[in-house]
C-alpha cells in the first residue's frame, strides 16, 4: 500500500472543521476554572500536612495499642493450658476427647487438601466435639449426666442450664436466691446451637469453601479456649469458670526463662 492510499484511509478531522460550539464551551470552561482556581498557601499546607501526619501516627499507635490489649486479654487455648502444667483431669476432659481435638487441629492446618465432603465431615466433628466438651466439663464438677440448655426466657431474656434436678440461671441482677452459672459457659452453649444451626443448612455441593473453612476454624478456636478453662462450684453452689489470660501465660514463661538464666 502506497502512502497516498494509506493517508486516504485515515479519517482525520481538520482543525478548522472543529465545531464552533465545542470551542466556545471549552473556552468558557477554561475561563470559569481560571476565576475559581485558588492560590496555594504553602505555609498553611505544611501545617495541615504536619497535623495530618501527627494524627495518623497517633491513630496507628492507638490501633496497635488496642490490638496488643486485645491479644493480651484473650484467653489461652488447650495446648497452652497443658504447657502451663494443667492436667486433663483438672480441666474436666478425657484423653480420648483431647485426642479428637488434636486430630481436627492437625487437619485444619491444611484445609485446602480436603474435598467439600471432607470439610463438611470436619464441620460436623467440631460440632460433636464442642457438645461433648461442654457436657464432659460440667459433668466432671456436678456428677450429673443429664444436662439441658434452655435458650433465652421469653419473659426476662435469661438463659439457663438444667443439670440434674437443679436449674442454674445466667448471671444476672434479677437472680434472687437462684443458682447461677457463668456467662462464659452460657456463651459456649449459645455458640454451639448457633453453629449447629448454620452448618445444618449447608450443602456440600453449594459450599463456599473459603467462608466455610474460616467458620469451622474459628469455631474450633472457641472450643479449644473453652476446653482450657477450669469449672468449679463456689460456696453458694454457683457454677463458675476461670479462664487464663494470654498475658498470664506469657508472664509465666518469662519468669521461667529468667530463672533459667539466673541458674546459669
Amino acid at each position: 500500500m502506497d502512502r497516498e492510499t494509506f493517508a486516504r484511509g485515515l479519517q482525520v478531522t481538520p482543525i478548522g472543521r472543529v465545531d464552533r460550539r465545542s470551542r466556545e464551551r471549552y473556552h468558557a470552561k477554561q475561563q470559569i476554572q481560571g476565576r475559581v482556581k485558588p492560590k496555594r498557601n504553602t505555609k498553611n499546607m505544611k501545617k495541615i500536612l504536619a497535623t495530618v501526619g501527627l494524627t495518623g501516627l497517633i491513630a496507628v499507635g492507638s490501633i496497635k495499642g488496642y490490638q496488643f490489649y486485645q491479644e493480651q486479654t484473650q484467653t489461652i487455648n488447650l495446648e497452652q493450658a497443658l504447657q502451663m502444667g494443667k492436667d486433663i483431669q483438672t480441666l474436666g476432659l478425657t484423653p480420648e476427647l483431647v485426642e479428637r481435638m488434636e486430630t481436627v487441629g492437625d487437619v485444619l492446618e491444611e484445609p485446602d487438601t480436603l474435598s467439600n465432603v471432607e470439610l463438611m465431615e470436619i464441620g460436623d466433628e467440631i460440632r460433636d466435639i464442642q457438645k461433648e466438651v461442654i457436657h464432659t466439663k460440667l459433668q466432671a464438677v456436678t456428677g450429673q449426666e443429664d444436662i439441658q440448655f434452655r435458650s433465652r426466657d421469653k419473659n426476662d431474656g435469661r438463659c439457663s442450664v438444667k443439670i440434674g434436678d437443679t436449674t442454674y440461671w445466667q448471671d444476672d441482677i434479677f437472680n434472687v436466691g437462684e443458682k447461677e452459672i457463668s456467662d462464659n459457659i452460657i456463651d459456649q452453649f449459645e455458640s454451639y446451637h448457633d453453629y449447629s444451626s448454620d452448618i445444618n443448612k449447608m450443602n456440600y455441593q453449594d459450599l463456599y469453601r473459603k467462608s466455610y473453612i474460616k467458620k469451622i476454624t474459628k469455631q474450633m478456636g472457641k472450643v479449644e479456649k473453652f476446653a482450657a478453662g477450669e469449672i468449679s462450684i463456689d460456696e453458694k453452689g454457683n457454677i463458675k469458670m476461670e479462664q487464663t489470660k494470654q498475658k498470664e501465660y506469657e508472664k509465666m514463661f518469662e519468669e521461667k526463662e529468667t530463672d533459667i538464666a539466673e541458674e546459669r
